[in-house]
């Protein structure tokens, strides 16, 4: 896993769409649903994963799809999705 909080009995797991296409989705939840049944199995001293997904395609419209079906799964207690922006603008003066 990528990040624990062991007083939570909490783990962050992150994760990173390349793919912004229906198979690119499904892997993401393939993914969690893998880390999950590992993660949480007895005798896990963990109880709640919270993914967090970086959406690097911005398929926005999207989201509320992937995070219905993600918190279909046991043992997940929030899940954050979090699109690149569409232009990073630097102002140099």
């Amino acid at each position: 896993f990528d990040l624990a909080i062991p007083s939570m009995k909490l783990i962050i797991e992150a994760k990173y769409i390349r793919d912004g296409t229906t198979s690119g989705f499904n892997r993401i939840i393939d993914e969690i649903a893998a880390d999950t049944s590992l993660y949480l199995s007895l005798p896990s001293p963990y109880t709640q994963i919270v993914p967090f997904i970086w959406d690097d395609t911005r398929t926005v419209e999207r989201h509320a799809e992937l995070r219905s079906g993600l918190l279909r799964l046991n043992g997940l207690a929030e899940v954050v999705i979090v699109s690149r922006p569409g232009s990073w603008i630097y102002d140099i003066l």
